[in-house]
């Protein structure tokens, strides 16, 4: 949407009153038949050109009216997770987000041609926050199913980090939740998508993925992470903002360690790399049932 375009309001949330009632009936009706509702707006940007700063407006009120609902909807899945209705629980959570999502494409499409916002601004730096926080809510939801982020999401949640760290924005607070004192930051944000990624969620039964899910955001704010790559100092993991890849972390001692075993068995480094990657794959699989509680014991020790 280039800046200056005069775009006629159409769409029917424009208008304070219907954009009223909308959302008390998200909040008034039960949790799937809300959510198909914010669905069925979320896509209807996708047909009706809507202004940036309006667009960005009507995606946060939205996404505000559906999170409640969202979280009733977990809570049904995990009381029915291998019941009947789970899957339509399940899909109900990764449609909203994937329709989200697509609005958010809209949305950073705006803040690509509206040269009006300034690289620091405000709202620019909300929307870039709320790309973030969103995947790491599709992320959860995806995993009930045992898949993974498609390539499209980690390639929007890495691209809104670029674009903060570019405007020395990554660390500035943004209230998330209007109406209340809840503030983050875009680099939390992003340091909890990926935690929840190396969490392994899709190889966690659907309660493990919701204790992680709470556990990460407990401890977000004690995580670090740094867009440098590593140069051979300790650095934990490494990921890539493209399509979510972890990738092993590089530490003095363990390099030296495996050196030694290498040497010893007269084996090349990369040979015992690959056993120990193989062995920790397998560790991870046994262990499936007892990550979650792994992961809080080793950040609190």
């Amino acid at each position: 949407m280039a800046a200056g375009t005069v775009v006629e309001k159409a769409h029917p949330l424009l208008q304070a009153e219907a954009l009223g009632r909308t959302l008390a009936d998200i909040g008034s009706n039960g949790a799937p038949a809300a959510l198909v509702q914010v669905i069925r707006w979320l896509d209807s940007f996708q047909f009706e050109e809507v202004p940036f700063a309006d667009l960005a407006r009507l995606v946060v009120a939205l996404d505000e009216a559906a999170q409640p609902q969202l979280r009733y909807a977990s809570e049904l899945y995990l009381s029915n997770a291998y019941g009947s209705r789970s899957a339509r629980y399940k899909a109900i959570g990764r449609d909203y987000y994937a329709s989200l999502g697509r609005a958010y494409d809209l949305v950073m499409a705006g803040l690509a041609t509206d040269f009006s916002l300034e690289p620091g601004n405000r709202l620019r730096l909300e929307m870039l926050l709320r790309m973030v926080r969103a995947a790491a809510g599709e992320m959860k939801w995806v995993a009930f199913d045992y898949h993974e982020l498609t390539e499209a999401v980690w390639r929007r949640a890495g691209a809104a980090y670029r674009a903060a760290h570019a405007a020395g924005g990554l660390n500035v607070p943004v209230t998330v939740r209007e109406g209340r004192e809840t503030r983050s930051t875009i680099s939390r944000e992003f340091t909890r998508l990926v935690a929840l990624q190396c969490a392994s969620l899709d190889q966690l039964p659907p309660d493990r993925i919701e204790a992680t899910d709470k556990l990460v955001r407990y401890l977000q704010t004690s995580l670090d992470l740094s867009i440098e790559p590593a140069d051979g100092s300790h650095h934990d993991h490494m990921i890539d903002v493209e399509t979510g890849e972890v990738r092993e972390f590089v530490n003095d001692r363990i390099e030296r360690l495996q050196a030694e075993i290498a040497a010893e068995m007269g084996v090349t480094v990369k040979s015992v790399e690959f056993e120990v990657s193989k062995a920790m794959k397998i560790l991870r699989v046994v262990l499936k049932d007892y990550l979650a509680y792994f992961i809080f014991w080793f950040y609190i020790n």
